[in-house]
């Protein structure tokens, strides 16, 4: 199975700060890899140069991500409403 390693492992082998390591074998995620973590269809960002794409890959928010916060916010509020009374 594929785990990730964090960027001390790969400091050791000067490849990438965050990796993956499958099958004996450390290295960087492609770029559809990226794209796909990020909830993104593989080739979304295919229009711009590769370290642009990451950058935009890397600053996105998954839109199931800001789901998950936006239901949440109602509860925070009646929370913070009941600290202060």
């Amino acid at each position: 199975s594929a785990s990730l390693v964090g960027s001390e492992m790969c400091k050791e082998t000067g490849a990438c700060d965050t990796c993956v390591f499958y099958d004996n074998v450390i290295r960087r995620f492609t770029v559809e890899e990226l794209e796909k973590l990020q909830g993104l269809p593989a080739g979304y960002t295919a229009a711009v140069p590769e370290p642009a794409r990451k950058r935009a890959i890397g600053n996105g928010w998954t839109a199931s991500v800001i789901t998950e916060i936006f239901k949440l916010l109602p509860q925070a509020e009646a929370t913070a409403k009941t600290d202060v009374a």
